[in-house]
């Protein structure tokens, strides 16, 4: 394979969103802490074990038919998004593939009051357990800064973003795995308003 032959290989996996390798992922399930957010682990449960922990959530379209699922946060001025797709193979159903905290709803504001409320009160809904949107971005980060290591620090106009990258394994079927995941904080004038955790999709090939 040449020089150009990779350049084009490399950047068609990227168009896909996803990492193809030849040798087989391991078996053991490793997951990083930030993944936890919501109630739920990204990348290893459910979007039907997240609805029977807080309640069933408003269905819409995202990156699949009636993939994204809304909630309002019970005694919380912010919301939940999940996203998640079925995979051939994986027993478990449609995964949690993304989930966002955020204190602007993604839908047309007549649609709000259609959003369910989540059968959890918000503070056992943050993002490793103790971060939420609204919350100073200095508290969060003593409630969790010994937890992770340094983010990857980004300024977009008014709003910051820190962000986390690590690797990780969980095999969805013969073929496909979760192979990293990310986690990304927004922060304006010191306070968090939008928190997303999600995941790299991994491809094996067999030689």
């Amino acid at each position: 394979m040449n020089r150009y032959t990779t350049t084009v290989f490399v950047l068609f996996c990227l168009v896909l969103g996803t990492i193809t390798v030849a040798k087989p992922p391991p078996n053991n399930t490793a997951i990083p802490a930030f993944a936890h957010i919501a109630g739920v682990c990204v990348g290893y449960q459910a979007i039907k074990c997240m609805e029977r922990l807080i309640g069933k959530g408003l269905p819409s379209t995202g990156g699949h038919p009636n993939g994204v699922r809304h909630w309002r946060a019970r005694r919380a001025d912010w919301y939940i998004l999940s996203d998640g797709f079925n995979y051939g193979g994986s027993e478990r159903g449609r995964m949690v593939e993304q989930v966002t905290l955020t204190m602007d709803s993604m839908l047309d504001k007549d649609k709000w009051k259609q959003i369910p409320v989540t059968k959890w009160a918000g503070h056992r809904l943050g993002w490793m357990g103790c971060v939420f949107p609204g919350m100073a971005w200095r508290q969060a980060l003593n409630a969790v800064g010994k937890r992770l290591p340094k983010p990857v620090c980004s300024r977009d106009k008014n709003r910051e973003c820190r962000t986390w990258k690590s690797m990780g394994y969980q095999r969805l079927n013969e073929h496909e795995y979760y192979v990293g995941w990310e986690a990304h904080v927004y922060v304006q004038k010191g306070l968090i308003i939008r928190i997303d955790v999600s995941y790299d999709l991994g491809r094996y090939t067999a030689p």
